[in-house]
């Protein structure tokens, strides 16, 4: 999959960058502590992108800026609340653990035992990859209905 260098660009104003592998031991108690299960992929998304703010600006039809807020700070995401119990496993047919958010926190982020990426709404990618660059191209997903057609 070809990603968007925008997607790079943003990624690397949030703290990203190629390598990166940062110390998720802390996260890993947190969630642990509150009786998660830490899925393998989830550790391996927060070592490369966790702890990151995504900011996405998008200029307007009327010339002024909109800035859209993401994060992958998984204590402020999980500390709003629990989340998980919302019936994702209607939809997934894999076990998935939450990875942060989007939007200022209107809508959670989770990513699934393979990797693939979902939001409380939608399917976003089958990749990390592929869903950053959805989310920050703002290219859309695929709502649940359509999903499992």
């Amino acid at each position: 999959m070809e990603i968007s260098n925008k997607t790079i660009e943003v990624l690397k104003k949030s703290g990203w960058y190629e390598g990166r592998k940062i110390d998720i031991s802390e996260n890993v108690k947190f969630l642990e502590e509150r009786g998660f299960e830490v899925l393998e992929s989830a550790k391996r998304f927060m070592e490369e992108f966790g702890e990151l703010k995504i900011n996405v600006e998008k200029k307007r039809k009327d010339g002024s800026t909109k800035t859209s807020k993401h994060t992958t700070c998984i204590k402020e995401t999980v500390g709003l609340g629990n989340s998980f119990n919302f019936g994702l496993e209607d939809y997934v047919d894999e076990k998935v653990m939450l990875i942060g958010s989007l939007y200022d926190f209107n809508i959670y982020l989770y990513i699934s035992e393979s990797g693939r990426i979902f939001d409380s709404t939608a399917w976003v990618g089958d990749s990390v990859w592929e869903a950053f660059d959805n989310i920050i191209n703002e290219k859309g997903t695929i709502v649940w209905g359509k999903f499992k057609e």
